[in-house]
């Protein structure tokens, strides 16, 4: 039975000890804070003009038939690994203990359904993106590494969004993920606004069990770390992103 390859959970986001950095940046905010970067820039952007060229992209070519997937065991070994070791050390949002019985459920599925299929299908998205480097070494027109899996777990998400379930808001977390590799923060945003109320309605519902919750509460931290992510997008974000954030903290 193919495992998908050996985790490995070294690094700074390992599964039993990853925390939130108290004071979260990106490289971008950080050049922009130096006062010799400042003095280059001749004035203040405006983020609405940000957000109408975001708005005027071209849409992804998803929902398109299914496409040819190499699901061999070695290729997919070696994505998975890939996952954990580079990836998955950022935002320990998918249970290296717990991977081979999801990858077993997809398999049996022949990743055709169901949300383990769509979460392993993610991972192999993200697992083959980590191993080709930056996506600005790629032509504009040319299809990003780990397309096809994304595109084959975006033909399931709908029906799993419509859950209100942790393993829901995974799939929406490593979506939104594959979203900022791409480049495409406004997709990205569209996604972390559901998984936003989706957490609220988890946090309010019955006492969850106790891996749940665990798994629940680190899906919530990585999605303030996107949506601090997405606020470089526009300042009209920055208020929903805090208002979101905010409500879901108080129930904890």
């Amino acid at each position: 039975m193919p495992s998908g390859g050996t985790m490995q959970s070294n690094g700074i986001g390992t599964w039993t000890s990853a925390t939130l950095p108290k004071n979260h940046t990106t490289p971008a905010l950080n050049l922009l804070r130096w006062p010799k970067i400042r003095d280059l820039v001749s004035q203040r952007w405006d983020p609405q003009v940000l957000v109408q060229l975001e708005m005027s992209r071209e849409p992804l070519p998803l929902g398109t038939p299914r496409p040819h997937l190499d699901l061999s065991n070695s290729t997919t070994a070696l994505y998975v690994q890939a996952f954990f070791e580079r990836v998955n050390i950022w935002y320990a949002c998918v249970n290296p203990y717990t991977w081979r019985s999801t990858y077993r459920k997809a398999l049996a599925h022949s990743f055709l359904e169901g949300a383990e299929s769509c979460l392993v299908l993610l991972v192999l998205a993200l697992g083959c993106a980590s191993t080709t480097g930056s996506i600005s070494q790629y032509a504009p027109k040319t299809e990003p590494p780990g397309y096809s899996y994304f595109a084959a777990a975006w033909n399931l998400l709908p029906t799993i969004m419509a859950r209100n379930e942790t393993t829901s808001a995974q799939c929406q977390i490593l979506a939104s993920a594959y979203f900022f590799y791409m480049v495409r923060p406004l997709e990205a945003w569209n996604l972390l606004a559901s998984v936003s109320m989706k957490l609220q309605l988890l946090f309010n519902a019955a006492p969850l069990p106790a891996g749940v919750k665990r798994l629940s509460e680190r899906v919530y931290w990585n999605t303030l770390l996107f949506e601090r992510y997405d606020m470089l997008l526009s300042s009209r974000y920055v208020n929903s992103a805090n208002s979101s954030c905010v409500a879901t903290s108080s129930q904890n």
